[in-house]
């Protein structure tokens, strides 16, 4: 139990910390973009969490089962991680941005996908996220490794840490980004405006990850 409560602490800490500086400029934006009222924007950030949860328990899972080799993979294939988060992150920007302009086909399906959908949208991103092989997710991994007895164990410390940044000033700036904005702004040009702006930030934190892996 000492594992579990140590996990817990260090899950509440970076999600203060570290976590809070990455995480935050990616799903806030996200939410103001897309969403427009405080429901829509909790249920979001509720849903982005919850994934974010069940991937740390998986994770923690393998940790418990493959250990050391797990943290090699991750460094191995961190740079095409990064990438592929890099790319997602920037087509849901573009898509928040241009989504209203273009009608065709494949651009209306995956507005319906990532910016529509109150369930796939956020799913993803949670995906995209998590599983960028970060500092903090590396030593927790490493922590679980060298503690874990089995993979069972791994999944409970694993739960642990999720539990910890669930407890995350996320969730209450989630609830914030969705109707402050349409609340202050009542002009429909300049939300429609403030809206492509999130869409350009997130753009250029996805170029942002793209760039730095093809500089390595």
């Amino acid at each position: 139990m000492t594992t579990f409560f140590e996990l817990f602490i260090v899950g509440i800490t970076v999600s203060f910390g570290p976590c809070m500086a990455f995480c935050s400029p990616l799903i806030l934006p996200y939410i103001a973009g897309t969403r427009k009222n405080w429901k829509e924007g909790l249920s979001t950030i509720l849903i982005f969490s919850f994934t974010r949860l069940f991937i740390y328990v998986f994770l923690g899972l393998l940790s418990g089962i493959l250990g050391r080799f797990l943290i090699a993979w991750l460094n191995q294939y961190s740079t095409f991680l990064f990438l592929a988060g890099g790319l997602f992150i920037c087509l849901v920007g573009l898509l928040i941005v241009f989504g209203q302009d273009y009608k065709s086909g494949l651009c209306s399906f995956l507005k319906s996908q990532f910016i529509d959908s109150r369930l796939r949208g956020p799913i993803i991103l949670a995906f995209a996220v998590s599983l960028l092989p970060c500092l903090p997710i590396i030593g927790m991994l490493a922590y679980i490794a060298l503690k874990a007895q089995n993979l069972w164990q791994g999944a409970i410390f694993g739960l642990a840490f999720g539990l910890g940044k669930f407890l995350s000033p996320l969730i209450p700036l989630g609830i914030l980004a969705s109707f402050v904005p349409s609340m202050l702004i009542k002009n429909m040009r300049i939300y429609n405006f403030f809206n492509r702006l999130c869409g350009v930030i997130l753009s250029m934190l996805g170029m942002g990850l793209i760039i730095s892996c093809l500089m390595k």
